[in-house]
């Protein structure tokens, strides 16, 4: 699947990539049950368009990496990349077949694509707000005191 990176009229200078493993990425030991590592293997291109959305140029690699967990609960992930000044079009895929029946789990989605735009990021009619949780109370909270 192709996602358009950025809107009309902006230039992206950074792509982002989010995704995910929903039910974790591990391998299951046949033997004694035991959770290992899955490693995967991830691919994501890009390629320039214009303002309609067309593309202008070839899809190029954004990057390639494998990724190596052993968890069962979900695993969000995300790959930053700077790229030259444009509006684009990105894609991505897995390198290996997924993993089938009772060896365990790797599926992996593609969760969002982010742009970082160049220049002024504020946009008319948009009320942005920053939100910072405190993380001071809430570890304080959740650290129990031996009495």
């Amino acid at each position: 699947m192709t996602q358009n990176g950025n809107p009309a009229g902006t230039l992206a200078q950074s792509l982002a990539l989010d995704f995910v493993f929903a039910v974790g990425c591990y391998t299951v030991n046949g033997k004694d049950g035991s959770i290992g590592f899955s490693n995967v293997g991830l691919t994501a291109e890009y390629a320039t368009c214009d303002n309609a959305g067309a593309q202008t140029g070839p899809f190029t690699t954004l990057f390639s990496i494998v990724r190596q967990y052993a968890s069962q609960a979900p695993v969000r992930d995300s790959v930053k990349v700077d790229v030259a000044p444009g509006r684009y079009l990105v894609r991505f895929r897995r390198e290996d077949a997924e993993l089938a029946g009772t060896g365990g789990s790797n599926s992996v989605l593609s969760a969002g694509l982010r742009s970082f735009l160049q220049g002024n990021n504020s946009f008319a009619d948009v009320s942005t707000i920053a939100i910072r949780p405190d993380l001071a109370c809430r570890s304080a909270r959740s650290i129990s005191m031996p009495s």
